[in-house]
């Protein structure tokens, strides 16, 4: 916990040191995971590939449900306990976490590792994936015991130790890949071994974290029932609801491998990071808006309308520099990054995600805003319409066309994400939307693209593309000029508010 010599922080003090924590972790963490798809796209066949991340995926379906909601509990109670300085229960509620998901982890390990050969014949279709399932449990039960660990920190709000696990899990996780490869050992099984040594790596760090920085917290563990069942009440509907709406997330990758096989989500999975680019730099900036919007609700409720407007021009720009860039070149993007033989099968569908993921970034800030805004019940009846939305049309639209039809799914699910979570926000504050903004924005593309292509302007090695990239990012920036994308009110809004 924090050290009882630590300087008392005032509410807005705390919110921006945390922030900035997290801020940093995150901006350090988005890159690894693209790295890892790179180093795998060109040492693995597509199938290997895609046989990797669709196993994955599938561990990522226990995951959600592993620890059956009580490490939410774990998250709201220990703040309270915390502040009436009931250590002993603090740490009771992070063991009960603990003996939860080791429970439940060792039933689905032992479940996976009988039935590993009967779902590599009939669900992933592929001999190696038994093997694989069985080197991945123990990434999957070190992974449950780190994310209790994370949930401890939450709770025990140490921003720098819970914003840091992923970044260390990835950044093992890719040392350990890049010494296979190096080795030459760069097949399916080792890069698992690689999670899985990562995640046991990080599982031993955190550990010693927690049980050496928090002893005040340290008790000896005891039976409280009505403990228990206050951990129960709060995790099940939580669980129920949070889960359904995390599960949706990985429909896509599960109708693939089922209907179309695990070379369809390796495909996908090239998709996937090349059009998230842009969420790598605009993630980060989402934990500054919802203390924001919590202030200014209170009593100025005109700033939270500019800062939203703000938002819908900023968000959509940024997404578009990257669309524009990505549409206009996207072979070349494809082979430089991840290979050449990907090109022929992730252009098209590379190009029609790309426009769709404009509104993917908008749909995560609307989240954080309606959250600040404090309709959390709101934000989860549109979520559930979205999640079945989901469901109905990835299901659809997947069995009859594969990767085309996840990323058209996906595509209109955020564009009707953003429409309700919008059609909310204008019921609650005065709202102006920037359609003229907009069109500048489509006339400037369609011009760009336009004479790009009449020239045959393209680049076709590394040193051409990093040139062709500067050039393009400064006409961008000299386009954002015009638009007048930042100015000084918008700095004052952001930075220099009083709290």
């Amino acid at each position: 916990m924090r050290s009882q010599k630590e300087p008392t922080r005032t509410l807005t003090e705390r919110v921006i040191h945390g922030s900035s924590i997290i801020f940093f972790f995150t901006i350090l963490t988005s890159p690894l995971g693209f790295f890892i798809r790179v180093l795998y796209s060109h040492s693995l066949s597509i199938e290997m590939y895609g046989l990797f991340y669709a196993v994955l995926s599938f561990f990522g379906f226990f995951s959600l449900f592993s620890d059956l909601g009580f490490g939410y509990s774990v998250i709201y109670f220990i703040p309270k306990y915390l502040k009436k300085k009931d250590y002993a229960t603090c740490w009771n509620l992070f063991r009960y976490n603990q003996i939860v998901v080791f429970l439940t982890s060792i039933i689905v390990i032992l479940t996976l590792f009988v039935s590993s050969d009967w779902l590599s014949k009939n669900y992933f279709k592929v001999n190696q994936a038994g093997t694989l399932i069985r080197i991945l449990c123990i990434y999957y039960l070190a992974g449950c015991f780190v994310n209790t660990l994370e949930k401890f920190f939450i709770g025990l709000q140490q921003e720098i130790y819970y914003s840091s696990i992923e970044f260390i899990r990835l950044a093992f996780t890719l040392l350990f890949s890049l010494l296979f490869w190096t080795l030459k050992l760069s097949t399916v099984y080792y890069f698992a071994y690689s999670w899985a040594i990562a995640y046991v790596l990080t599982a031993m760090i955190y550990s010693f974290i927690a049980y050496q920085n928090n002893k005040l917290v340290d008790k000896p563990f005891y039976f409280d029932k009505k403990l228990l069942k206050k951990m129960y009440d709060f995790a099940v509907p939580t669980l129920l609801t949070s889960g359904t709406i995390l599960l949706t997330g990985s429909m896509d990758i599960f109708f693939l491998t089922l209907f179309k096989g695990v070379k369809e989500v390796g495909i996908y999975n090239i998709v996937l990071p090349l059009v998230a680019i842009s969420s790598i730099f605009l993630s980060p900036f989402k934990v500054f808006f919802l203390p924001l919007i919590s202030h200014f609700m209170e009593d100025d409720k005109k700033k939270v309308s500019e800062i939203v407007e703000m938002i819908l021009k900023f968000i959509p720009f940024i997404s578009f520099y990257f669309v524009l860039f990505t549409i206009t070149f996207p072979a070349i993007s494809i082979e430089l990054l991840f290979g050449k033989k990907w090109v022929a099968y992730v252009e098209l569908p590379l190009i029609i995600l790309s426009f769709g993921y404009i509104f993917v970034n908008l749909t995560t800030y609307f989240v954080n805003i309606i959250a600040g805004m404090g309709f959390v019940k709101e934000r989860l009846k549109i979520s559930i319409i979205i999640a079945i939305l989901n469901i109905v049309l990835s299901l659809f639209l997947i069995k009859i066309a594969g990767v085309i039809g996840a990323v058209v799914a996906n595509s209109l699910i955020y564009i009707i994400s953003v429409i309700l979570y919008l059609k909310f926000i204008k019921s609650t504050i005065s709202l102006h939307l920037p359609f003229r903004f907009y069109f500048k924005l489509f006339i400037f593309g369609l011009a760009f693209y336009g004479l790009t292509h009449f020239l045959k302007i393209a680049p076709t090695n590394w040193p051409e593309f990093i040139v062709y990239g500067i050039l393009y990012t400064g006409i961008m920036a000299l386009f954002s000029l015009y638009l007048k994308l930042i100015n000084k009110k918008m700095i004052k809004l952001v930075f220099k508010r009083k709290l």
